[in-house]
């Protein structure tokens, strides 16, 4: 997993160059490379503004970002009671953390900073604030959901870097579609980068809330304390419940999140299943860090939920990528991971640890075409009866090469890999995954059949290491996997096999039509099931049919009677029972020829060949060196 840049940086503390930035000075002003390039700013003080934290600077800032497209804030804490708005081609910058921006208003969803275009085809281009720090008033006045810090409403090619958003009572940034309900606003080219977003006391809404956007990409930055307990999480994507809102190409990269609070997530996408003008899709969450104490998810995706339509296989794509992001929930119940209604996702080279069962699916929703890789699902042991995932109703479903290292609780009836829980799924695949406990927590199942209804015809299981937990799961291609103990699953034979403990049955929920064991104590073939049963095989203690064992080692059994048996002395029992004078089945059959044989048959130890010749009707048998009358 590749390093987050702003991973090593302590929790309560970070640096406003989140990569290194050589300074330039121009005109007095030591500025970073992005701002570098404007040629005429002018230093707030300039204007009246004063930067004591207690005189209202608000009417000297307007003033200042109205007459320059460069606004300096040198160090200071500048009092703002009421939205200052910014025009395009503006760029505020400040010195760093030192260069304080106190909001106090409390104007619903506009913000320290605030840009509202306008109109839905209108746009505020160019757009930067940079290298400060706002701070909100959430620990004296506490939460108010729609009082932001940042509010950008129509913007185009907007930056926000290097800053500390810090103590917002509603979203420190908010990327929305107006500050009054119904306005259709647009975002594109939102960059987010570098800061340093806290919420102090997890009493705000979001860090980040995406109501609209295209090409919005949220970068290296470290979210803190964010989110009381009934609001969604420190990055929320979640367009209102209009069919006008355009949310793609949504980037989250980098990110490091740290005892951040919500109900939904730490990184939710939650879309209302309206039918949109234009259709969401590109969502790339990647090399993410979160660390939670919360029952929330880690990252979350959802098209509608349970009271709504399901997905259904004319549902637009969604192109959802998730990888290698580390979720760490430790002992808390939280969730890795959800996925509600969703389609065309792929979640690659993440870390779980710790916490309770992650969903594919639930109650009234439905997935397609989702893939698990190369994901690893370590001490996924708590909560009630854990599993690392748990899949519910969908179609082309793959897990692929992934590991789940002790999962499931050490004492307990239930725990483990995964899940099938209530639903249906077809085109299931379990190709190449790992099920393994070497702290010994793991000892439940490695996939469990949870009244779920398998469409077996169309799963397939190959190339898994089960050797932690017995498997429910029902297909139809069974293929080198190597258990300890697995059901519905041929045994490997393939190179260096090991079959110590081998077992085949048909449904473990159903009477046994056949039992394949290789364990010395037990039998090779059981046949409980009354109508049809047919099998051949070896097993040191017998084997049985028709419900009753049989004390010869081999034989072969159709329509639940022996054909042929080999008993301990090596008697080949041809078939059991006596035959009528008039019988005309149930004979020994043995090769004929007609006349004489003179061939030269292959030779055993100890074991002669026969052969009748018909046209003589005489019995022959080999030995010493040619063929013999049995006479008379």
């Amino acid at each position: 997993m590749s390093t987050i840049k702003i991973s090593q940086l302590p929790a309560a503390t970070l640096p406003l160059s989140g990569t290194e930035i050589t300074p330039i000075v121009q005109n007095g002003v030591t500025k970073k490379a992005s701002v570098a390039a404007l040629t005429a700013f002018v230093n707030v003080k300039s204007y009246g503004a004063v930067g004591d934290g207690t005189t209202d600077d608000t009417a000297a800032i307007q003033a200042a970002v109205n007459a320059s497209d460069g606004v300096f804030f040198p160090s200071g804490t500048y009092k703002v009671t009421s939205a200052v708005s910014l025009k395009t081609n503006n760029t505020v910058f400040g010195e760093g953390p030192g260069s304080v921006i106190l909001y106090t208003g409390t104007a619903a969803t506009q913000g320290a900073f605030f840009v509202n275009s306008g109109s839905s085809s209108a746009y505020v281009d160019n757009v930067t604030i940079c290298d400060l720090k706002l701070l909100g008033q959430v620990a004296s006045l506490g939460f108010s959901e729609f009082v932001h810090l940042i509010s950008l409403n129509g913007v185009r090619n907007a930056v926000v870097e290097r800053c500390v958003v810090e103590g917002f009572r509603g979203d420190g940034i908010y990327i929305g579609s107006g500050d009054l309900a119904g306005q259709e606003r647009h975002n594109i080219n939102v960059t987010v980068r570098d800061c340093y977003i806290n919420g102090v006391n997890n009493d705000n809404r979001n860090g980040i809330s995406i109501i609209d956007g295209s090409g919005i990409n949220i970068d290296n930055n470290y979210f803190l304390n964010t989110t009381r307990s009934n609001m969604p999480g420190a990055i929320d994507v979640e367009p209102d419940v209009n069919v006008y809102h355009i949310i793609r190409d949504i980037s989250i990269r980098n990110n490091r999140m740290i005892s951040c609070g919500g109900n939904v997530a730490n990184i939710s996408v939650f879309l209302p299943s309206v039918a949109y003008t234009t259709m969401p899709n590109g969502f790339n969450i990647e090399n993410n860090y979160i660390q939670s104490s919360t029952n929330s998810y880690g990252i979350y995706f959802t098209y509608g939920n349970s009271s709504g339509p399901a997905l259904t296989e004319s549902t637009a794509e969604f192109g959802i990528r998730i990888s290698k992001n580390v979720v760490n929930y430790g002992s808390v119940t939280g969730r890795g991971f959800g996925l509600g209604n969703a389609n065309d996702t792929v979640l690659e080279g993440n870390e779980f640890i710790g916490g309770t069962t992650s969903f594919i699916g639930g109650a009234g929703v439905n997935v397609l075409d989702i893939t698990l890789r190369n994901n690893m699902f370590v001490d996924v042991q708590y909560g009630v009866d854990p599993f690392a995932v748990a899949v519910y109703t969908g179609s082309r479903i793959k897990f692929e090469s992934n590991i789940f290292k002790d999962c499931g609780p050490a004492v307990g009836a239930l725990g483990g890999g995964i899940e099938f829980a209530s639903g249906t799924t077809s085109y299931v695949d379990i190709i190449g995954n790992i099920f393994v406990s070497p702290g010994g927590s793991f000892t439940q199942q490695a996939i469990r059949n949870s009244a779920h209804t398998f469409t077996g015809a169309t799963n397939r299981l190959i190339g898994n290491s089960l050797i932690a937990g017995a498997n429910n799961f029902v297909s139809a291609i069974n293929l080198n996997n190597y258990p300890t103990s697995i059901y519905n699953n041929i045994p490997n034979f393939g190179v260096n096999a090991v079959p110590s403990a081998y077992r085949l049955s048909v449904d473990g929920a159903a009477t046994n039509a056949a039992l394949f064991d290789n364990d010395d104590t037990n039998v090779q073939i059981t046949s409980t099931n009354g109508t049809v049963n047919q099998a051949s095989g070896y097993a040191i203690g017998g084997f049985a049919y028709n419900g009753t064992l049989n004390s010869n080692p081999w034989g072969v059994v159709t329509n639940n009677t022996p054909r042929m048996q080999v008993d301990v002395y090596d008697n080949i029992i041809v078939t059991n029972g006596d035959r009528a004078t008039s019988a005309t089945d149930g004979f020994l059959y043995v090769p004929s020829c007609a006349g004489t044989p003179t061939g030269t048959p292959r030779t055993y130890t100890d074991a002669v060949p026969i052969i009748v010749d018909r046209t003589n009707n005489k019995l022959y048998f080999y030995t010493n060196g040619s063929w013999r009358d049995a006479g008379p």
